[in-house]
């Protein structure tokens, strides 16, 4: 006890006086539960380190519309509905909703003329137009000629997406083709058959070809797909009504090995 006495007396004798009367001070203050400085720069330090939410105040002087906020304020945030079971009109709501986004018009789908690929009508906007309406045409003649191109007053398009009716033909152009077409440039869109794409029609032998027959001839197996949800570009911006609305995926394949499977047909080796 006397040796830290002794120390607490050299300390103070060897401190300029204004920092022992801060000390004393700042002693006191906290002493008498007064905060002092110090505290409050470390209240105020955790106070930013918290997360802040924030949410809009409801203005009640705006008449009718504040006082129907404020109730539907209140709705939500009444305790006695936790848990509660939905009304019948919400249910409704719902099963309204689920049918209408699983109907036979949600889930149709359509063949791109242009790219020949296949897509919703919906959600990639498929446009039924004729042949005359497609902007900048002469972008779908191909450079060179075959045979077998299925060629509508001189562009190459898919057969399944193109509709004759007496002198009037139309086709389907998804949304993609349809604004690479509109571009100023004498190059085909990036997708379409005219662009080199073309590889003709799937012969009938393939196409009459069963499970295991296309396992025996196709040189690579497909054993993982894997698909992934993200937040779908709505003009150039991320809205929060589209996220995890767009889908993208990866296969993963394997090299089939033809010298096996010669082999297993011949009765040289047991099926695995």
């Amino acid at each position: 006890m006397d040796y830290m006495g002794s120390l607490l007396e050299k300390v103070v004798n060897c401190t300029p006086q204004d920092q022992v009367e801060f000390l004393c001070k700042a002693a006191l203050e906290k002493s008498s539960g007064i905060p002092g400085r110090s505290v409050l720069q470390k209240c105020r330090r955790e106070d930013e380190m918290q997360p802040r939410w924030t949410v809009p105040c409801l203005d009640l002087d705006d008449g009718e519309e504040g006082e129907e906020l404020q109730a539907d304020e209140n709705s939500r945030n009444d305790p006695s509905k936790y848990l509660a079971l939905p009304t019948d009109t919400e249910r409704k709501a719902c099963y309204r909703k689920f049918y209408e986004a699983t109907s036979s018009t949600a889930l149709a789908t359509g063949i791109c003329g242009v790219c020949a690929r296949e897509c919703g009508a919906m959600d990639e906007s498929l446009h039924r137009m004729a042949l005359s309406d497609i902007p900048n045409s002469h972008r779908l003649v191909p450079k060179v000629l075959h045979p077998a191109h299925d060629i509508y007053n001189g562009q190459l398009l898919q057969p399944e997406a193109v509709e004759v009716n007496g002198p009037h033909t139309t086709t389907s152009v998804c949304q993609a083709c349809l604004d690479e077409l509109r571009k100023p440039s004498n190059k085909p869109p990036r997708y379409a058959l005219a662009n080199g794409l073309w590889i003709g029609r799937i012969p009938w032998q393939l196409q009459v070809l069963t499970f295991p027959e296309q396992l025996l001839i196709a040189h690579l197996y497909p054993r993982v797909f894997v698909f992934k949800l993200f937040p779908k570009h709505q003009g150039g911006t991320r809205q929060a009504s589209g996220l995890q609305n767009a889908m993208r995926s990866n296969v993963s394949t394997y090299d089939m090995s033809m010298d096996g499977i010669s082999a297993m047909l011949r009765g040289d080796l047991m099926p695995r």
